[in-house]
């Protein structure tokens, strides 16, 4: 079922699983849930609902266990992503932002360069 709902490389069958035949932990476990999300991303209506899953507002509530989480967590992330694609995630951001060749950077090209020792 959320199989269908991304682009994933493993096809998605008719009853929602993956190629493998196995259902997410969100669908084994909380299926009205599971149901629920799929027909709110097709209308657009997922954001607040999402919302309201990952955030108690009401104080009483257990949580989800953490692989379900994980699976909420990655769905409110999926769908940032494709409302901003301007954006980079965050961890290919940093890794354009501190990549260097140290190697390259500290090889001598003939004339020693200021604050580098040889």
């Amino acid at each position: 079922m959320l199989a269908s709902l991304i682009d994933c490389k493993s096809e998605a069958t008719k009853d929602g699983r993956n190629a493998g035949g196995e259902l997410s932990a969100l669908e084994q476990r909380y299926s009205r849930i599971a149901r629920e999300l799929s027909v709110r991303w097709e209308e657009g209506d997922i954001d607040a609902y999402l919302n309201c899953l990952l955030l108690d507002d009401r104080g009483d509530r257990q949580g989800f266990p953490a692989e379900v989480l994980e699976e909420l967590m990655f769905l409110s992330s999926l769908r940032w992503q494709l409302q901003n694609p301007q954006h980079c995630r965050a961890d290919q951001c940093l890794v354009d932002q501190f990549s260097f060749n140290p190697t390259s950077d500290l090889k001598p090209s003939g004339a020693p360069q200021p604050g580098v020792v040889i």
